[in-house]
């Protein structure tokens, strides 16, 4: 099983989405409480879904049934919005990074780090995530999300 981490007590609420985990070992490394957070159990193709920016998440109830919205929107506008969002995962990563240097999958997001600094954003089609481009080239694909 797949694993959201939601903000406990926001049932219904939009934006109440705090981490996906892929598993139970990712969401034992997440570095929380889960005491402090409702952990709602996914399927492995609505956590795919979601670490490739398919669809999004929008909010759970009471039964733990999370809501999604699908996307098939351009995920850029322009090679700024993308490079944006490149600085911003980096920088996201290196706090990570900074703060966490035994924790075991420290080597996992120096690489996808790396793999975020070599993207040639010439050539890269904005109508895909960055999860997915990386997804559709065979290489590690993680979602922000994702990040301890």
């Amino acid at each position: 099983m797949s694993y959201l981490i939601c903000i406990k007590n926001f049932e219904n609420i939009p934006g109440s989405l705090y981490k996906i985990a892929e598993n139970e070992t990712d969401l034992n490394n997440l570095n929380i409480d889960i005491n402090n957070f409702k952990i709602i159990e996914i399927s492995q193709n609505d956590f795919n879904s979601l670490k490739l920016q398919d669809k999004f998440f929008v909010s759970y109830d009471n039964n733990n049934i999370a809501t999604y919205s699908e996307s098939k929107d351009p995920c850029y506008s322009s090679i700024n919005s993308l490079k944006n969002d490149i600085s911003s995962t980096i920088n996201t990563i290196n706090m990570f990074l900074d703060n966490n240097k035994n924790h075991v999958d420290y080597s996992k997001f120096n690489s996808y780090k790396t793999q975020l600094s070599n993207i040639d954003i010439n050539n890269y089609p904005l109508t895909k995530s960055i999860p997915e481009y990386f997804n559709d080239l065979g290489q590690t694909s993680l979602n922000v999300l994702q990040i301890p």
